[in-house]
């Protein structure tokens, strides 16, 4: 665990949208930042511990996604937006 942080983090809420070449593939809606992916957190100890996978002071844990990865396959514009962080966009020839 890393050190305590002594700011008040404050809960926010946004709705996301993942765009293949302008074709909506997923939203979610009403997420609630950061909680929602930190409370991962502690799910992924308890996995990990069952198969003998301690997890240590150093161990890098990438969060952020919600859902699982979707390939982009051949699609070329990538677009995610959220309500709450603005858009970003990249892409790939």
């Amino acid at each position: 665990m890393g050190k305590p942080t002594k700011a008040n983090i404050k809960s926010e809420i946004t709705d996301l949208k993942l765009i293949f070449d302008k074709e909506i593939i997923e939203t979610w809606s009403d997420k609630k930042w950061p909680y929602d992916v930190l409370s991962e957190v502690e799910w992924l100890v308890k996995e990990q511990d069952k198969i003998g996978n301690i997890l240590k002071k150093g161990n890098l844990i990438l969060t952020g996604a919600y859902g699982l990865p979707i390939p982009i396959n051949d699609k070329k514009f990538i677009e995610v937006t959220s309500s709450l962080f603005g858009n970003v966009s990249a892409l790939f020839q």
